[in-house]
């Protein structure tokens, strides 16, 4: 695996437009992946489908006000999932921002604050 796969990958299937991943947030991700056990961290977080299943359990517990914020061009996590969340979160606001990936506090950042702000004065 190397640096060079890791932004392919990225810019593939993680941000909607490509050109906002910077060569400082690949650096920045790679030395978390290269460091000593970096790689097997991400990996077991990735595959752990026992803790996937633990955190959908306590979903419907969550009391606190939710804004879930989520680009409509996610490829990681279909637009499906913003939708099964909100409805299983009481009360739960869902902001879908247009032109966004994985990362909309990235890739939207103005939208994301707008959504936030207005979900907070609400």
């Amino acid at each position: 695996y190397r640096k060079s796969d890791l932004e392919k990958l990225w810019k593939r299937e993680v941000f909607f437009d490509p050109e906002v991943l910077t060569p400082e947030r690949i650096d920045l991700v790679w030395s978390h992946i290269s460091a000593p056990g970096g790689k097997e961290a991400a990996y077991r977080s990735l595959c752990d489908l026992s803790r996937r299943e633990r955190i959908a359990s306590w979903i419907p517990r969550i009391t606190a006000p939710t804004l879930i914020v989520w680009g409509k061009e996610e490829r990681l996590h279909p637009i499906d999932h913003a939708h099964r969340l909100a409805a299983e979160i009481p009360g739960a606001k869902l902001a879908l921002l247009e032109a966004c990936g994985h990362h909309p506090v990235e890739e939207q950042p103005e939208a994301f604050l707008e959504a936030l702000l207005a979900f907070l004065e609400g």
